[in-house]
């Protein structure tokens, strides 16, 4: 059976401010989908988290990367 589903996983740091994370993920690293949106608190610690994205095509190669947005700022992290 082919696999069409993935749980995307990365790490973020709130820096103590109210943050915001979500996935962008696609065939090439022009990415083209987003995960749903999620809340990573306001704490001083990294934290992992993940979100379960379906509908893929099997046997093909994705690439993503976690972003987070606060009052600081939005950083991308790594593709």
């Amino acid at each position: 059976m082919a696999r069409t589903t993935a749980t995307l996983n990365g790490h973020v740091d709130p820096n103590n401010a109210q943050t915001t994370y979500w996935f962008e993920y696609g065939q090439t690293q022009s990415f083209g989908n987003v995960s749903a949106f999620g809340s990573a608190g306001a704490g001083t610690e990294s934290l992992a988290l993940s979100a379960p994205i379906t509908s893929l095509n099997a046997q093909t190669k994705y690439y993503y990367r976690l972003n987070a947005q606060n009052n600081y700022g939005t950083i991308s992290g790594d593709t």
